[in-house]
């Protein structure tokens, strides 16, 4: 009986007779019913629903036992009556019933979901099933699943999901209990968040959400120009060379490698040096805002120069900086030397005129002494 009762299945029944000694019982008795045969007490019939037999000829006070192998197994209920007595004149009915209803089954979906600027849609994450039966014991059996991938799977075991794929596990008897795990939970810069991921199979289906989210926040870049100027009689086509220093906020040197572009084009890392000539400029791209930069002149104020500079060091913003170096330099030609004179604020004439008066006089005293000491 019951709805999942298999009414063409055969169910095994062992007979034992007994005499007045409780000794099996001698001699071989033959049966009539649904089948026919013999048998002899030990031996085995096989019945089929709406099946029954009839063994005849036994000795009045034989004892007898009839049990059913089957009996609740294989999800069935088993009840008998009068499996065990004494034969009468009346004769015996011994009856079985074995009941099996259908458990109503569910099924579990497993979803994942990537979110975040930084989250990695291509990457499978780990995800262990475990099923447990109404003792808390592991549930047997293996179940099939479909969806964004095939196969089958035991309580314990894993399957993998990438960004928005899932798969559901059918014909979970309801009652299960399940605990599902991601292997790679709040790992790797993660958060990770879930829903229904523990409960129990429902006749329909549930669902056990999982989202990892990973979120950066993006590294705001700025650039550093630099720029070479040489004003005066200074040497137009002569090269003057940068040494160029990144830290972090904390005094760290950097150990990224830059490129630049402009007058020319490369690549530069903290501590190396570029050179420029007048009028050249190049910019350093893709520094991290609030690295903080030092642009030093190896020529600086040297062979007559007069160096300038604005934003020599500082920080990097978002908009950039601009680091100008200027060199300076004037010449005077003489008649025995080169005089160099740096920019002032007097007029370039007014010094010119006024050196020449100065040389002048010189000469007149030393030739009027001369004159004198020859007298």
């Amino acid at each position: 009986t019951g709805t999942a009762g298999e009414t063409t299945r055969d169910f095994t029944f062992k007979v034992e007779l007994f005499d007045e000694n409780n000794s099996a019982l001698t001699g071989t008795f033959n049966y009539t019913g649904s089948k026919t045969g013999s048998i002899t007490s030990g031996d085995v019939v096989t019945l089929k629903h709406g099946e029954s037999i009839t063994i005849n000829g036994l000795p009045l006070g034989t004892k007898y036992k009839v049990t059913e192998n089957e009996a609740n197994t294989d999800g069935y209920t088993t009840t008998s009556t009068n499996d065990s007595g004494i034969i009468t004149d009346q004769g015996i009915t011994v009856n079985f019933i074995n009941t099996k209803n259908e458990i109503p089954k569910g099924s579990l979906t497993i979803d994942k979901i990537v979110s975040g600027n930084a989250g990695e849609t291509t990457r499978d994450f780990t995800f262990k099933v475990e099923l447990f039966d109404e003792n808390n014991s592991a549930l047997t059996g293996t179940f099939n699943y479909t969806g964004s991938k095939t196969g089958s799977i035991t309580s314990g075991g894993s399957v993998t999901l990438k960004h928005g794929e899932s798969i559901t596990i059918n014909d979970l008897p309801v009652g299960t209990k399940y605990k599902v795990t991601e292997n790679e939970a709040n790992t790797d810069g993660y958060i990770t968040t879930s829903e229904n991921n523990i409960g129990t199979i429902i006749k329909g289906n549930v669902a056990a959400h999982f989202e990892n989210n990973k979120t950066e926040i993006p590294v705001l870049k700025g650039f550093l120009t630099i720029n070479k100027t040489v004003i005066g009689t200074g040497d137009k086509n002569q090269d003057f060379n940068f040494k160029v220093e990144f830290t972090d906020e904390n005094g760290n040197i950097l150990t990224d490698i830059f490129n630049y572009a402009g007058s020319k084009t490369g690549i530069i890392k903290s501590g190396e040096i570029i050179t420029l000539k007048h009028g050249e400029s190049i910019t350093i791209v893709n520094l991290p805002q609030g690295t903080k930069y030092k642009v030093t002149e190896i020529e600086a104020n040297t062979n007559g120069y007069i160096t300038t500079s604005e934003n020599a060091e500082g920080v990097i913003t978002i908009n950039g900086v601009v680091a100008s170096f200027t060199n300076h330099k004037e010449e005077l030609e003489t008649e025995n030397k080169t005089i160099y004179i740096p920019k002032t604020g007097v007029n370039d004439y007014t010094i010119f005129y006024g050196l020449g008066a100065v040389a002048s006089a010189v000469i007149f005293v030393t030739l009027y002494r001369k004159k004198n000491n020859e007298a």
